[in-house]
C-alpha cells in the first residue's frame, strides 16, 4: 500500500522534467545526479528500478532519522517513508516533527507537518498523511 501511496503523490512521468525546487527529475520523482547516466526518456521497467531503489533509500532515511520507526505502526512508517521519498535527509531538519513522533504526541507532529515549507509545496501529500498519522491505521 505504501508504495501505491508513494507512486499517487509521485506521479510518472517518463521523459526528464525539473521538479518544484528545479532539478532535474524523472520516473516517480527520482532526483536525477550529476553521475547517473539518464536520458531525456525512460521506460516504465526502468522507472521500476529507479523506484525501487529510490524507496530503499528512503525507508532508510526513515528508520535512520526517527528513533522510534521500527515500534510505529504500518501507517505511521509509511507517512515518514513518504516524506523521505519527497524530502530525502531534510527529513532530518524536521526536528520538533520528529520529537512529536518519538512521544507518540500525533496531534502535534500533523501540526508540525503542516506548518513547514514542505506542507505548502505539496498541499495534496500532506492532506493524505494526515489521516495515516493521526489514526495510526490506514483509512
Amino acid at each position: 500500500m505504501i508504495k501505491d501511496l508513494i507512486r499517487k503523490h509521485e506521479g510518472l512521468r517518463l521523459e526528464r522534467y525539473n521538479d518544484i525546487m528545479g532539478y532535474d527529475t524523472i520516473g516517480y520523482g527520482h532526483l536525477i545526479r550529476i553521475d547517473e547516466q539518464i536520458g531525456q526518456r525512460i521506460t516504465q521497467e526502468q522507472a521500476e528500478e529507479l523506484f525501487e531503489r529510490d524507496y530503499a533509500r528512503a525507508v532508510q532515511i526513515a528508520s535512520n532519522v526517527v528513533p522510534s520507526f521500527y515500534y510505529l505502526s504500518e501507517a505511521r512508517q509509511a507517512v515518514l517513508i513518504d516524506m523521505a521519498f519527497n524530502m530525502g535527509y531534510r527529513l532530518s531538519y524536521f526536528k520538533r516533527f520528529i520529537e512529536c513522533v518519538g512521544r507518540q504526541d500525533w496531534l502535534s507532529a500533523i501540526v508540525e507537518m503542516c506548518r513547514s515549507k514542505w506542507a505548502r509545496q505539496v498541499p495534496g501529500r500532506v492532506i493524505d498523511l494526515i489521516p495515516l498519522m493521526a489514526k495510526g491505521e490506514w483509512v
